[in-house]
């Protein structure tokens, strides 16, 4: 109850958090990927895709999924060190560049935000507010 009083009103909190929860596992999702493959290509497609989803979804939110997804990659090469799945050199350029999979997070995120931007103008209807009370 005291949770309720203490946001305004009408921001949905649980569809927040299960987008951020998607966003994490996107991540993952890209990291594992990634490190199974051997073109970073698909990973940077699939961060792109999904945060591109997330950001139409939550438009105001799609800094915060990107900078949730992107840190997957680097996750996913850390863990494995960590359970020694296959065994890294800190020293691999790779293993760093992982980190720029903030780029397409980004990216993708703001180009959904940009789609829901225009899919609201070429249907000349007022912006919706994810934030207004139903």
């Amino acid at each position: 109850m005291a949770d309720q009083e203490l946001r305004p009103a009408g921001r949905s909190f649980r569809g927040g958090m299960i987008c951020a929860i998607i966003a994490i596992f996107a991540g993952l999702l890209a990291g594992m990927v990634d490190y199974y493959s051997g073109s970073p290509k698909p990973a940077a497609f699939i961060l792109a895709v999904l945060t591109g989803v997330l950001g139409y979804v939550h438009s105001r939110r799609a800094w915060l999924y990107a900078l949730l997804s992107g840190p997957g990659l680097f996750l996913v090469l850390l863990m494995s060190s960590i359970f020694d799945a296959a065994a890294i050199e800190w020293q691999r350029p790779e293993t760093y560049m992982s980190l720029t999979a903030f780029i397409p997070a980004f990216i993708g995120a703001y180009w959904g935000v940009l789609i829901r931007w225009l899919a609201c103008k070429l249907d000349k209807k007022p912006r919706p507010n994810p934030d207004a009370p139903a």
